[in-house]
């Protein structure tokens, strides 16, 4: 006779991997829901603490330097004529005072500011607080145009101050930043220009080249 037993076993058997899948997947879900109420009654109150609300008393016995000034004075190299009018610049210049800054340099460019001449008049009343930097002058580059260039570096150290050159600008495409002409392709080891880098020698003037 056959064994009926056989098959009615393994339908038991299938049966029975089913339901403990089941039961499994029943109890990981179990789980999964009371992780996170189990880690938050586990949690400790330190852990609720946001790093914006953290405030820490210092237990060190330290003394306290409250710095409001540098021990020495400072200078200012590198700013430019920001301000609309003079009272604007009396109050830069209160600013200056507060915090220690002995002077500032004013960087004269294409991009922002007065022509150098007027710069010079509007910071007039305050000129030992500032110091005045202009352009080389581009306009003509023959020769000739250059000389004249230089001649007007000269006049502009000579009779309004001019302690610098700058800021020259160059990213590539030359010196973008000249005033009251773009030095486009214009390069700082240009030939061309190097009588007005040997004025600016001559004359002393410092030079900023970005």
């Amino acid at each position: 006779m056959p064994n009926l037993n056989v098959a009615p076993t393994r339908i038991n058997r299938n049966n029975m991997k089913k339901h403990l899948i089941l039961l499994f997947s029943a109890a990981l879900v179990l789980a999964a829901c009371n992780a996170p109420k189990a880690a938050e009654e586990s949690a400790s109150p330190l852990d609720k603490v946001l790093v914006r609300d953290f405030f820490p008393d210092v237990a060190n016995n330290l003394p306290v330097t409250e710095v409001t000034r540098g021990k020495f004075p400072i200078i200012d190299m590198h700013s430019h004529d920001y301000v609309e009018n003079a009272e604007q610049i009396a109050q830069w210049v209160k600013t200056m005072d507060a915090v220690g800054v002995e002077h500032t340099a004013i960087m004269h460019c294409s991009w922002i500011g007065r022509p150098f001449e007027e710069v010079v008049e509007l910071y007039a009343p305050y000129k030992d607080r500032f110091r005045f930097w202009c352009c080389f002058d581009y306009s003509d580059m023959s020769e000739e145009g250059i000389q004249k260039a230089c001649d007007l570096l000269a006049r502009y150290h000579d009779e309004l101050g001019a302690t610098g050159v700058g800021e020259l600008g160059d990213k590539g495409e030359g010196d973008t930043y000249a005033r009251p002409v773009e030095g486009r392709d214009i390069h700082i080891d240009d030939p061309r220009i190097q009588p007005l880098i040997r004025k600016a020698g001559e004359l002393r003037c410092r030079s900023v080249f970005i």
